[in-house]
């Protein structure tokens, strides 16, 4: 009986170890819109070719002062969603997939009224991702979407909005470095 534990155990530990040492590929990037907007990007393996992504989104800041007025504005946020690749040749691969998103922005001075805008909203990413070998990629993409605006503003009344488009004016490039990691 001693040593049919003990077999037991080892099997047990072997099983433990053995999907432990499954390689799973992440990349982490940057992902440019333009010049002035930005953001940090992280992808995990889920599935072969399928993926899940996160950004957080740096959308602009600014601190401006004029004689005894500060004024600060500030727009950032996040996204977390899915991504598929399809094959098209050994190097290139189509992406696509479902991307929710949130942005906040906030802008206010010492004179000045204080606002927060909250845009919640829904996408879906269309691209083309570029391998330059196993490590390093590049891809193009934009992420047309449905996304809903409400504005609190001081002293003020609220608005609210809801905004669908394309948007291919922000079409993105994302440079990403690629690796494996232990599950």
């Amino acid at each position: 009986m001693k040593n049919l534990t003990k077999v037991i155990a080892l099997g047990w530990l072997f099983l433990l170890l053995a999907q432990s040492s499954y390689a799973q590929t992440k990349e982490i990037g940057a992902r440019f819109s333009g010049l002035e907007r930005f953001s940090l990007i992280y992808k995990k393996e889920k599935k072969e070719n399928k993926y899940m992504r996160a950004r957080f989104i740096i959308a602009s800041a600014s601190l401006i002062g004029v004689s005894d007025n500060m004024d600060l504005g500030i727009q950032a946020g996040f996204a977390v969603g899915s991504e598929k690749r399809k094959a098209i040749n050994e190097k290139l691969n189509f992406i696509h997939g479902v991307e929710p998103s949130l942005l906040i922005n906030y802008s206010g001075g010492s004179n000045t009224s204080k606002a927060i805008n909250v845009s919640p909203g829904i996408g879906y990413v269309l691209g083309f991702q570029y391998s330059f070998n196993e490590d390093f990629y590049v891809s193009l993409e934009t992420i047309p979407g449905i996304n809903g605006t409400f504005s609190f503003v001081e002293n003020s009344n609220n608005l609210y909005g809801l905004n669908l488009g394309f948007n291919s004016s922000v079409a993105s490039v994302t440079l990403a470095y690629r690796f494996n990691s232990q599950k």
